[in-house]
C-alpha cells in the first residue's frame, strides 16, 4: 500500500511539473532521452524552447529560442567535426529575418558562432 501512495505522489508531481513548469519538464525529458539534445550555455533549462527539432533523427534541435536569444544550428551539425550553433539577440533582427533559417541572420547585427 505504501508503494501505491509513493507511485501516486510521483504521478501527481509529474503532472504538476508539466502544468507549472512546462519548459523544465520538456527540457529535462529531452536531456534524459535524446542523445543530441543540449541546452545552450547562454540559456537555461527553465526558459529554453526547442522551436524546430532535427528532421532526421527527431532528437536534438535545429532551432530554439528563449527570452533573450534565437539559436540555430547547421542542419548537418551531426556530421561536423566541430559542432557549433549560432545565436542572435532578440531585437537585433534584420529586415529579411527568418527565425527558422540562420543564414538570414545578419552578421552585422550581432550573430555569434558558439561551440558546445
Amino acid at each position: 500500500m505504501k508503494k501505491l501512495y509513493i507511485f501516486l505522489i510521483l504521478i501527481m508531481c509529474f503532472f504538476l511539473a508539466h502544468k507549472v513548469c512546462p519548459e523544465v519538464y520538456r527540457n529535462s525529458l529531452s536531456l534524459l532521452l535524446e542523445t543530441n539534445f543540449f541546452i545552450p550555455k547562454e540559456s537555461n533549462i527553465c526558459i529554453f524552447r526547442k522551436t524546430e527539432g532535427d528532421v532526421g533523427s527527431g532528437e536534438g534541435w535545429v532551432y530554439g529560442e528563449d527570452d533573450n536569444y534565437y539559436y540555430g544550428q547547421n542542419e548537418n551539425w551531426e556530421s561536423e567535426s566541430d559542432p557549433s550553433y549560432y545565436i542572435l539577440k532578440k531585437g537585433q533582427e534584420a529586415q529579411l529575418f527568418d527565425r527558422f533559417d540562420y543564414k538570414t541572420w545578419d552578421k552585422k547585427k550581432g550573430v555569434k558562432r558558439m561551440t558546445k
